[in-house]
This record gives C-alpha cells, sequence and structure tokens, in this order.
C-alpha cells in the first residue's frame, strides 16, 4: 500500500500525548513534502460544539470524522487523526471507508494517563463531574488488531513519534 494519502489513526485514552505526537508526525511529514491534514478531537469539536459524549453520540461524531478523513484521502491528503476513539465499532467503520487506515494504539495503562493529566479531568470524572469519561465510568475498548502498538508509559513524545513515523514510512 505504498501511497501518499494514508490515515494514520491514533486512538487511546486521555493524557497520552496523542496531539503532541501527531503533531510530530506531521511536522515529519511536512518536512518530506507530503500534503497532510491533522485532525484532532478537541478542535473538531469547535467546529462540531453540540456533540455530546453518550457511546452514540460518539460513534456518530467519529464516523463523521472518519467521512471527512476518507474524502481528504481521496484528493492525496495524508490524514492524521488524534482521537480518544473508545468503540471498536467506530473505528472499525473508519477503518472500512478509508482505503489505507493504520491503526497506531496508545495502549498507555488508565493509571499512569491519570497521572499526566493537565486538565483535571480524570479527578473531574473520578468526582462525577464529568459523565461517560472513557478509563472511569465508561469501558474503553482496546483496539483488537492495532497496526502499531505503543505503551508510552517509559517513552518520550518524540521516542513515540518516532517509532510511529518509521512505522508510516513503510508506507510511504
Amino acid at each position: 500500500m505504498k501511497s501518499s494519502h494514508l490515515l494514520s489513526g491514533l486512538p487511546g485514552y486521555q493524557d497520552q500525548g496523542k496531539h503532541r505526537q501527531q503533531k510530530i508526525v506531521a511536522e515529519e511529514l511536512k518536512k518530506i513534502g507530503l500534503k497532510h491534514e491533522h485532525l484532532d478531537g478537541e478542535t473538531i469539536r469547535e467546529l462540531l460544539p453540540k456533540t455530546g459524549f453518550s457511546k452514540h453520540e460518539v460513534d456518530e461524531h467519529i464516523k463523521r470524522v472518519g467521512l471527512l478523513a476518507s474524502r481528504l484521502e481521496n484528493v492525496g491528503v495524508f490524514v492524521v487523526a488524534s482521537f480518544i476513539f473508545p468503540y471498536q465499532e467506530s473505528r472499525d467503520f473508519v477503518r472500512k471507508i478509508c482505503k489505507n487506515y493504520v491503526e497506531v494504539y496508545l495502549s498507555t495503562p488508565v493509571e499512569v494517563c491519570a497521572s499526566r493529566e493537565k486538565n483535571n479531568l480524570f479527578r473531574r470524572a473520578r468526582a462525577g463531574e464529568i459523565k461517560n469519561f472513557p478509563g472511569v465510568d465508561v469501558l474503553y475498548e482496546a483496539p483488537k488488531q492495532p497496526d502499531l502498538n505503543i505503551d508510552t508509559t517509559h517513552k518520550t513524545i518524540h521516542e513515540s513519534a518516532d517509532q510511529i513515523m518509521r512505522y508510516l514510512k513503510k508506507y510511504l
């Protein structure tokens, strides 16, 4: 699948560094001259502010993002998507509609992610202030067969991003 239009999906818990890792990956793609777009969960939610966090709403949100990614992929854009992607059903949908989908799963334990939190979301979810929070009151469905699995517990953001780029270069 040598291609300049690939979707790199990066599922995992909150506070694993998905956004920062994918920013580094996007910069590397820019350096080698690939057209790319970085789709990030927070940015997309700003565009679609009424999207909720129930399982149904999250699945629908990820499916919409997948459709956007497939459109970009069809015009030769390499898409880097950093979302929590908590449910297998929506990941399967994205894999089905995108021709060249690579799933990079950040399998860092939820306790490690909670210890890294910067915006108190885990604390607030554990206190009941936030509902439908993967890893706290909602089960996170780990990917069944990710293309690449990275536990960031003992890796820096740059080490993880380098590992992702080494893997993706097989397809470029």
